[in-house]
């Protein structure tokens, strides 16, 4: 909690129910919250059950959209499409429809809600298996024709039999 100190937040407790005020301390046990009228008030953390920063979003947010088509006639289960930004209008909805070979006016489209707030089993037929950008390239495809023969030439060893792991360790093989 220290980045939200020198800003206001509301904190729900057990004890105090919902505090609002200007944080201007925090500790590993407890948190220092200064009230409009001057107080300040302790609050153990273990007697937090949530906060929210009403002055400020500590990292930019940025709304994302689940946009969604189907057919429940031809059975077709449809695709989800995440559209970035504040709203949607059907202009959006249309280009992403428009490439379906089997859009018909049976089809349904609409929207899931905005990314943070659709449910978990969405989410996971959404991004179950979903990879986010490419492999890269193996330098071995890219290396001259004479270089291709596995030999460096200097003293008959095969390239590529050490791997550069992750953490910086090569390992055979």
């Amino acid at each position: 909690m220290r980045e939200f100190i020198g800003h206001k937040l509301k904190v729900g407790t057990k004890t105090f129910g919902l505090v609002e005020g200007l944080l201007t301390d925090e500790s590993p046990e407890m948190i220092l919250l200064k009230g409009s009228d001057g107080l300040i008030s302790r609050i153990m953390k273990h007697d937090i059950g949530g906060f929210m920063p009403i002055d400020f979003e500590p990292k930019p947010y940025i709304p994302f959209h689940v946009l969604f088509c189907k057919n429940a006639r031809t059975c077709c289960p449809g695709v989800q499409y995440v559209k970035e930004g504040e709203g949607f209008s059907r202009n959006d909805i249309d280009m992403f429809v428009n490439p379906c070979p089997c859009r018909s006016d049976d089809c349904s489209v609409g929207t899931k809600g905005e990314l943070r707030s659709v449910s978990g089993s969405v989410l996971q037929e959404m991004l179950s298996g979903t990879m986010f950008g490419e492999y890269p390239e193996n330098p071995a495809d890219t290396k001259p024709e004479e270089e291709k023969d596995g030999k460096d030439g200097k003293d008959g060893k095969e390239r590529g039999s050490e791997c550069q792991a992750a953490d910086g360790e090569t390992s055979k093989g």
